[in-house]
């Protein structure tokens, strides 16, 4: 009744909800075009003019893993440095655990 209200004169519904249509006064029901689907499939050919088609699948490029994961490792140990830095707990050691000696 909302999508009426709105202007809207068809609508797709789920089947589960046919059993809903009685609560919905005949004069809209026969003002508006509603489709009960089933499927995302159902929903597709209604809603767009031509059938959809799988597109192939774009070649992945090579990824270089070693290079990945000296990179993060870098990232990793950039960070740690710059988290722990002048920062000490009663014990030297850094508040966050990381295990590394705090420098200034």
């Amino acid at each position: 009744m909302a999508a009426h209200r709105h202007g809207i004169l068809e609508a797709i519904v789920p089947r589960e909800n046919e059993k809903d249509l009685a609560d919905i006064p005949d004069a809209i029901k026969k003002t508006m075009k509603i489709d009960f689907v089933e499927s995302m499939d159902q929903v597709l050919k209604i809603a767009l003019e031509r059938e959809v088609v799988a597109l192939p699948m774009a070649p992945v490029a090579a990824v270089d893993l070693p290079a990945m994961e000296q990179g993060l490792a870098a990232l990793g140990a950039a960070w740690k440095l710059r988290h722990c830095r002048g920062r000490r707990s009663l014990s030297g050691a850094p508040p966050c655990g990381c295990g590394k000696q705090a420098t200034l």
